[in-house]
């Protein structure tokens, strides 16, 4: 049929528009957040985190791919550590900020 050929397309159409909006709607919101001379630290901890979460991910890649099939099923526990972990810190971060002075 012919929705056979065109699902794929329209899939990675919806992909790509996501992917836009990830990218731009993020940055667009720090810039309309930290409108005064705290943009430019604001964006460049964006990039910051963003460049640290692309290492994170490919050298987890790594270490998994390396690994033996029981080790990939094994290594799942630590990555759900490491995931709580960053879910713990993110929730102290929130709270040390939370806890700041406003200016």
């Amino acid at each position: 049929a012919w929705w056979e050929y065109a699902a794929p397309f329209l899939c990675i159409c919806l992909a790509a528009i996501g992917d836009a909006v990830y990218e731009s709607q993020i940055p667009a919101m720090l810039q309309s957040l930290f409108q005064d001379e705290r943009m430019a630290p604001a964006m460049a901890n964006l990039k910051l985190w963003q460049s640290f979460g692309f290492a994170a991910q490919y050298a987890t890649f790594a270490a998994v791919q390396k690994a033996p099939f029981a080790m990939v099923q094994n290594g799942l526990v630590p990555l759900m550590c490491l995931a709580s972990l960053f879910v713990v810190a993110f929730a102290a971060f929130a709270v040390v900020l939370r806890a700041s002075p406003r200016r």
